[in-house]
C-alpha cells in the first residue's frame, strides 16, 4: 500500500487488501489537516478607555483562541503564521453627546489598513460591528485597534462590549 508524502494517507493499489481501518485513519488525518488551515482568536478590552481627539490603541487584556497561531502582543493580537486574516471588531462607546463621531482604525504593525467612523445621533452611545476585507499577513504581524472621538475629549469605550476577532486562513501557496 502506498502512503502519500504530505499527509501520510494510505492509498491501496490494485493488489492490496483493503482494511476499513485504513480509511478511518485517512479520514482522521484529513480532518486534522483541515483544522490547521483556519484558526481564530478574540481579544477583549480589560477596562474602560476614555476617548480623546487623538487615536488611542485599545490594549487588549485577554484572548480566547482556537489554535497556536495567536498570542497577545503590543496591545493587539500577534499572528505567528503567514496567510490571510479577516478582522472583526465590536466597539461600544458611551457618554457621547449627539454630533460626536467615533473613529476606529484597524492596524497591522502600526499602519492603518481599515478605518471606520460613525456619528452619534441620539446623544447616548455608538456601537460598531465591523468586518474587514481579507488582508495578507506575514508571520509575527500584530493586529491592533485604535479609537478616538473625532473632535472632542469625551466619551469612553465600555470594556465588556469591546473586542476584536481575527480569523486566520493559512496560506496554501507552499
Amino acid at each position: 500500500m502506498e502512503t502519500t508524502t504530505r499527509l501520510g494517507l494510505k492509498l491501496p493499489g490494485d493488489n492490496d487488501l483493503v482494511d476499513p481501518a485504513d480509511f478511518c485513519g485517512n479520514d482522521q488525518m484529513i480532518e486534522r489537516y483541515i483544522t490547521t488551515l483556519t484558526q481564530a482568536a478574540s481579544a477583549y478590552a480589560p477596562s474602560a478607555l476614555n476617548l480623546t481627539n487623538q487615536y488611542k490603541t485599545v490594549s487588549f487584556g485577554s484572548i480566547v483562541k482556537t489554535g497556536y497561531a495567536f498570542s497577545l502582543s503590543g496591545g493587539g493580537i500577534r499572528i505567528a503564521e503567514a496567510g490571510f486574516a479577516k478582522v472583526s471588531v465590536h466597539i461600544y462607546a458611551n457618554s457621547l453627546p449627539a454630533g460626536d463621531a467615533l473613529e476606529v482604525d484597524i492596524r497591522k504593525n502600526g499602519t492603518t489598513f481599515w478605518q471606520y467612523s460613525a456619528e452619534d445621533s441620539d446623544s447616548t452611545y455608538v456601537v460598531f460591528d465591523l468586518v474587514s476585507r481579507l488582508i495578507p499577513v506575514a508571520a509575527n504581524d500584530i493586529i491592533t485597534m485604535a479609537v478616538r472621538n473625532w473632535q472632542y475629549v469625551r466619551g469612553k469605550i465600555v470594556p465588556e462590549s469591546t473586542y476584536m476577532t481575527v480569523d486566520l486562513y493559512k496560506n496554501l501557496n507552499f
